[in-house]
């Protein structure tokens, strides 16, 4: 466990509304609670049909995008007005880089293993979802790691019995972050959404180590 902590790399750091308008907390709470599906389709990196590994553009990336909107709105039946833009940022935990990236935010109940595979479809090393029932999860597909969004659902079965430092990332803004427990991944078997119960074993365990 102890590794996984120091090896983690996050991704998706925090995520804000295109054009700097914010997408208002209660929102994404409410989305939280129904359903949510988050992902890119940007690399900095990514095989030709060739199959060698070129450095994209920020115009190659772009268009990568717009097809994944295509794809998501294919794959989970959704329409244009049903998916929002994003510009998610990102910080290797190892090397202190950071970064920021287009994505994509789409509200409802949806098939983890469709959204995983978008998700693998365009090479991303991690994507968000949930689907109300299940925490808000971070999926690192290279880390076999899932980092989850803490909400009160977390606190209550925890009954604060972790640190208390795993709660003290605020919230609010036109913008916002995401309060994720970004020095607390769990395992993940890389196939099943993680559940509440293994949260609350992972971290019990974390606790006594």
């Amino acid at each position: 466990m102890r590794d996984l902590l120091r090896e983690l790399e996050i991704r998706v750091a925090s995520l804000e509304r295109e054009a700097g308008r914010g997408l208002p907390v209660s929102k994404l709470q409410r989305y939280a609670n129904t359903g949510f599906f988050a992902v890119s389709a940007y690399r900095p990196h990514a095989r030709n049909e060739e199959g060698v590994i070129e450095t994209l553009s920020l115009r190659e990336n772009k268009m990568r995008n717009q097809s994944l909107r295509d794809m998501i709105k294919t794959r989970l039946l959704v329409s244009d007005r049903d998916i929002i833009p994003l510009r998610a940022s990102w910080v290797d935990s190892a090397s202190g880089a950071s970064g920021v990236e287009r994505s994509y935010l789409v509200p409802g109940k949806f098939d983890f293993n469709d959204c995983q595979k978008i998700s693998d479809d365009w090479e991303q090393d991690a994507f968000i979802w949930t689907d109300g029932s299940h925490p808000v999860g971070m999926y690192d597909h290279v880390k076999r790691a899932v980092t989850v969004l803490l909400d009160n659902t977390i606190e209550e079965r925890m009954n604060i019995s972790t640190d208390s430092s795993l709660y003290s990332k605020g919230r609010g803004g036109g913008s916002f972050e995401l309060p994720f427990a970004y020095d607390h991944p769990i395992d993940w078997d890389g196939v099943n959404p993680i559940t509440y119960a293994e949260i609350i074993e992972a971290w019990g365990d974390l606790k006594r180590t």
